[in-house]
């Protein structure tokens, strides 16, 4: 795969297991989803679109959802067998039944060493350090809730520094 400095890979993986919050996801990537029916409550909600509809209308993101770590490091090992890769991949900590978060993570890791990490989560039982110590850094960590700007802001930029350095990487190719 070969970007120009001009181009930004866009590919985002979300991992979580509550469709509350992929559906949240999905509006704040903008994925059509013929499920949604247009509706919305004006209840206040620090995940909701309501808080990115000043973002860049001309971003359009390649978002690939799923419910459990299993699923997103198979679409991590899919996307390289392709000759394609993420630009960064939203994970939450807590996924039952199957691996959690940080798991996944180390498993993405060892299929794609140069992926953007964050991890999301609504509770505080993982230190940031801990977390770093399982990892080897190069990640961040989300708090729940989070408004949908900041974590747009946070993608887009994850895409830009990616698609950079691979972009002076194939320079020389």
């Amino acid at each position: 795969e070969r970007y120009s400095v001009d181009s930004v890979n866009r590919k985002v993986l979300v991992a979580d297991d509550d469709k509350r919050i992929l559906d949240i996801y999905k509006g704040i990537f903008m994925v059509d989803d013929s499920d949604q029916d247009g509706s919305s409550d004006n209840s206040p909600d620090l995940l909701s679109v309501d808080s990115i509809l000043n973002m860049d209308s001309e971003m359009v993101w390649d978002v690939t959802m799923v419910e459990q770590g299993d699923l997103a490091v198979a679409a991590i090992a899919e996307a390289k067998e392709a000759g394609e890769s993420y630009a960064c991949a939203l994970l939450d900590v807590r996924m039952p039944p199957g691996i959690d978060g940080i798991e996944t993570a180390r498993k993405i890791r060892e299929i794609d060493p140069n992926i953007f990490i964050a991890m999301v989560t609504a509770y505080t039982d993982r230190l940031p350090e801990e977390v770093a110590k399982q990892l080897g850094g190069n990640f961040t960590m989300v708090r729940k809730p989070f408004y949908g700007k900041d974590l747009l802001n946070l993608v887009d930029n994850y895409s830009k520094v990616w698609s950079q350095q691979h972009s002076y990487v194939n320079m020389f190719l």
